[in-house]
């Protein structure tokens, strides 16, 4: 079936929260942070990406892979310079702190500012978040995400950066030519700290 990539639409938030909580549910970070039942932990996780999809969207780039109109996969990058999509707007921090509740909420808080603060100094497009429906998974649904947005960082000789908790994730970013430059620990989780320098366009 073939993969269209294009911007995500405003009324396709609720369903890219949904799909990237999904997505994340039993990652290691998410299970940490998040601990209790999955059914629980991707109601917080989708009430968290659905407060961060419209700052997204307005100060970065949120790609999304539907096949047959359906969503199957979504990609959250922000250009270089912009170090955050910045706080929620009154209504979905206030959605957010009820769903989540001060335990969870600050766990990500503090995840954040971890993350943040190990950031390279150098210029870099950032990919935030890469997450693809568990039912289409390993199906090429992220990797025609994850190619396209590429593309534009080479065409604009971007270095790219991310981050990842999974060890299966290291060696997949590894074929698109990311490398790891440092591991972290945070909340008792392996972090990997990756980087891929700018490819001819």
């Amino acid at each position: 079936m073939c993969v269209d990539r294009s911007p995500l639409r405003a009324d396709e938030e609720l369903a890219a929260a949904r799909l990237l909580a999904r997505a994340f549910c039993e990652n290691s970070m998410n299970r940490v942070v998040a601990p209790g039942s999955a059914r629980r932990r991707e109601r917080s996780n989708a009430a968290g990406m659905r407060a961060v999809l419209p700052l997204a969207r307005a100060r970065g780039e949120v790609l999304a892979a539907r096949e047959g109109g359906a969503l199957a996969g979504v990609l959250v990058a922000l250009p270089p310079g912009v170090t955050t999509v910045g706080r929620p707007r009154s209504l979905d921090a206030l959605r957010l702190f009820l769903v989540q509740g001060p335990a969870v909420a600050g766990r990500w808080a503090a995840v954040a500012q971890a993350l943040q603060l190990h950031r390279p100094l150098a210029p870099h497009a950032y990919l935030a978040t890469l997450g693809v429906a568990p039912e289409r998974q390993r199906s090429g649904v992220g990797r025609a995400l994850l190619t396209h947005w590429l593309a534009r960082v080479d065409a604009e000789k971007r270095r790219a950066y991310l981050e990842t908790d999974s060890v299966h994730n290291v060696t997949w970013y590894e074929r698109f030519g990311f490398a790891v430059r440092a591991e972290l620990e945070v909340l008792g989780v392996t972090v990997h700290l990756m980087e891929r320098e700018p490819r001819n366009a």
